[in-house]
């Protein structure tokens, strides 16, 4: 199987793009302005000081992402997809609530769900290991740092309230101790998000499974992303990075001009989840010949990924 270059997918978004950017463009303003609509209504209704209305507003507002924001974002990629067949219609977008939508969002529901807790849960067990290790360094040390540390947040307190203006109170031992500690959790908790990262990027291609196939199942999902990821993930994490100059200069242009970049973006997106499914289809074809004892191992000799 030939190995495209990440400029190769590039290439076929500008060919993609020909003549249709402004449809496209037009696009994902329609899913941006949505997305902002849901999100200032949601800001116009938390005025309460109700800790049980806000958590009312902070589920409601969870269930509206995941039943009307997420198939909506799964319409998105499948426009992107249709444009690269020929289909720049632009209500493509609305196609998970034309279809399936009860699966779409079952779907989406439980792939945020698994990256969640792949996210959380490492970072929880690594804060235990830190906390735990750094209370074995204040035993064995007989250092007063915690003591130092509430010095320094109770000045720091009462700077940021009015009640005192003099920075000098502050003592210099405790400002550095609670540096040094927020930096080394800062740091660690970095390190065991990266399970999750990993993981977001297995998942990457379900949108556009999802979108090609609204009745897939769950499971039939996530096994379809895990054979075309595996080995693609750094392939797909440098094909994003190689439109950092293009974000750059988007955010020059008072940020707007990211957004004329998205298109460009989701459109090489487009055409790496086409290429990826080739791999699938090679996987099922030798799951099939390993069934009747004439295949071989698929990973032998693959030079798709990486």
């Amino acid at each position: 199987m030939e190995k495209k270059r990440l400029s190769d997918y590039r290439a076929l978004a500008r060919m993609t793009m020909k003549g249709h950017y402004g449809t496209m463009l037009l696009a994902v303003v329609v899913y941006f302005a949505i997305q902002m609509i849901i999100s200032r209504i949601f800001a116009g209704l938390v005025n309460t000081q109700s800790s049980i209305m806000l958590a009312a507003y902070f589920v409601l507002e969870l269930m509206v992402s995941i039943i009307i924001l997420g198939p909506l974002a799964i319409g998105l990629n499948g426009f992107f997809l249709n444009c690269i067949s020929g289909d720049y219609d632009i209500k493509n977008i609305f196609n998970p609530f034309r279809t399936n939508l009860g699966n779409t969002v079952k779907v989406y529901f439980f792939t945020q769900l698994k990256l969640f807790l792949w996210l959380i849960i490492p970072w929880l067990i690594g804060m235990v290991i830190v906390a735990s290790a750094a209370a074995v360094i204040i035993i064995n040390t007989g250092a007063d740092w915690l003591g130092q540390i509430e010095q320094y947040l109770t000045q720091l307190l009462n700077m940021l309230e009015g009640v005192s203006a003099n920075a000098s109170a502050i003592p210099n031992e405790a400002l550095g101790m609670f540096v040094a500690l927020y930096s080394i959790l800062l740091a660690v908790s970095l390190l065991f998000t990266i399970p999750g990262i990993i993981k977001a990027y297995e998942y990457m291609m379900i949108p556009y499974i999802v979108a090609e196939d609204a009745d897939i199942s769950v499971k039939e999902a996530f096994r379809r992303t895990k054979i075309m990821m595996k080995g693609n993930k750094l392939r797909y994490f440098g094909l994003t990075l190689s439109f950092t100059g293009w974000f750059l200069l988007g955010v020059s242009v008072l940020g707007m001009g990211v957004v004329l970049v998205i298109p460009y973006l989701n459109t090489a997106n487009a055409h790496f989840y086409i290429d990826a499914k080739k791999r699938l289809g090679s996987s099922d074809t030798t799951e099939q010949e390993k069934d009747t004892g004439n295949g071989i191992d698929f990973d032998e000799g693959d030079t798709f990924g990486i």
